[in-house]
C-alpha cells in the first residue's frame, strides 16, 4: 500500500479526563472543588465511584431518566448522599427530558444540616438569584409546574422518558449487531453496555 492520508494525522493528546483527575489529586488546596461528574456507570454496569466524590459537593443530574429509563433509580446518586448525612448541592435539569431547550429548565437543591444553615444558604442564593436574573424565563417554568403537579402527566411524562430509554438502546443493538455483521475492525460492545441518551 502507498502513502496514507493519514501519515500527517498526529496522536492525540492524554485523555483529558483522566488528566484532570492527576492534576485534582496533586492539587493540596484545601480550597479546591471539583465540578466534575464523579459517579458513572463501568463497562460491566456497575456503578463506579471515584473518589474525589466523598468531597464534592456539587451533583448535576442533567440525564435523570435517560440512563436507565427510570427516573427514581438515576437517582440513586443523589438518594446514596442525602442518606449518608452528607450536605450537597444538586443541580437539576428539565430542559432534556422535557424538550424544552433554551428555557433555563431547572432548580437547584440544598441539603443542609440544620434549618439555620437552610436559611442562610436560601437568603444567599436568593440574592444571587436576584443579582443575576432580576426575571427568569417562566414559560419552561410553568410547562413542567403542570407537568410535575398532575399525576396523569407526570406518568405520561416519565413513560414516555422510558420509551426514549429504549429506542436508545435498540438503536444502539442494533448498530452493533450491524458493525459485527459488516466485519467492522474493533470491540463494539461497550456501546450496548454504555447507558443514557449520549454514547
Amino acid at each position: 500500500m502507498g502513502p496514507s492520508r493519514f501519515d500527517t494525522v498526529h496522536h492525540a493528546e492524554p485523555d483529558s479526563f483522566r488528566q484532570m483527575l492527576s492534576e485534582f489529586a496533586a492539587d493540596k488546596s484545601p480550597k479546591k472543588i471539583s465540578l466534575a461528574g464523579g459517579m458513572f456507570w463501568d463497562e460491566e454496569g456497575k456503578i463506579a465511584k471515584m473518589d474525589v466524590v466523598e468531597k464534592v459537593r456539587l451533583i448535576s443530574s442533567t440525564n435523570q431518566g435517560f440512563a436507565s429509563g427510570s427516573f427514581d433509580d438515576d437517582a440513586w446518586a443523589i438518594r446514596h448522599f442525602v442518606h449518608g448525612g452528607h450536605e450537597l448541592c444538586v443541580a437539576q435539569t428539565f430542559s432534556k427530558s422535557m424538550f424544552l431547550y433554551g428555557e433555563r429548565l431547572g432548580a437547584l437543591h440544598l441539603v443542609t444540616g440544620s434549618t439555620d444553615a437552610a436559611a442562610r444558604a436560601q437568603s444567599q442564593l436568593s440574592r444571587l438569584q436576584r443579582d443575576g436574573i432580576s426575571s427568569p424565563p417562566a414559560f419552561g417554568a410553568n410547562v413542567a409546574s403542570e407537568i410535575m403537579s398532575n399525576p396523569e402527566l407526570r406518568g405520561e411524562w416519565q413513560r414516555e422518558v422510558g420509551m426514549i430509554h429504549k429506542r436508545v438502546m435498540t438503536i444502539r443493538k442494533a448498530l452493533v449487531e450491524e458493525l459485527t455483521r459488516l466485519g467492522t475492525p474493533g470491540e463494539w460492545d461497550y456501546i450496548e453496555k454504555q447507558v443514557s441518551s449520549l454514547s
